[in-house]
């Protein structure tokens, strides 16, 4: 049996496209040092705890199953969550949760975008947090 024209056409069209789009390189985020404004805190219950005080959020796309370290600096002493964002809150994934003005730490996400979350444990109004992203471990000096 022979097929119509259009349907022979259209497959071969899906058979040149389909290997093109697979073989795409995902988005990342490059390396670097990404600024971030703290706001006056909101109330949210959207990350597994009831109200919580939120001052500031940042997703950044990575390559699914791909280690992202990262230094996190802070105005004041601050909860950081880090979470695996593939999907709406609540219920999102928590991969990483520390406290203090000056975070190390490093996730693995299996959806292709990370969530920080910023939660203060002191008044704060302003101020910005610088989150640095790397592929590799941080390099500690001594004395510094």
């Amino acid at each position: 049996m022979r097929m119509p024209l259009f349907f022979r056409l259209s497959a071969a069209l899906a058979a040149c496209l389909l290997p093109a789009a697979c073989m795409t390189e995902p988005y990342d985020t490059p390396p670097g040092t990404y600024t971030v404004e703290v706001a006056i805190p909101t109330f949210t219950s959207d990350y597994g705890q009831d109200d919580m005080a939120v001052s500031a959020v940042q997703d950044f796309p990575v390559i699914t199953g791909e280690r992202i370290y990262f230094h996190v600096s802070l105005p004041i002493s601050m909860n950081v969550f880090v979470f695996d964002k593939f999907g709406p809150p609540p219920g999102l994934p928590l991969l990483f949760a520390k406290q203090g003005i000056s975070v190390y730490g490093v996730v693995v996400s299996a959806g292709g975008k990370i969530r920080f979350v910023f939660s203060p444990t002191e008044p704060i109004g302003s101020g910005e947090i610088k989150i640095t992203l790397a592929k590799a471990p941080f390099k500690m000096v001594p004395g510094l």
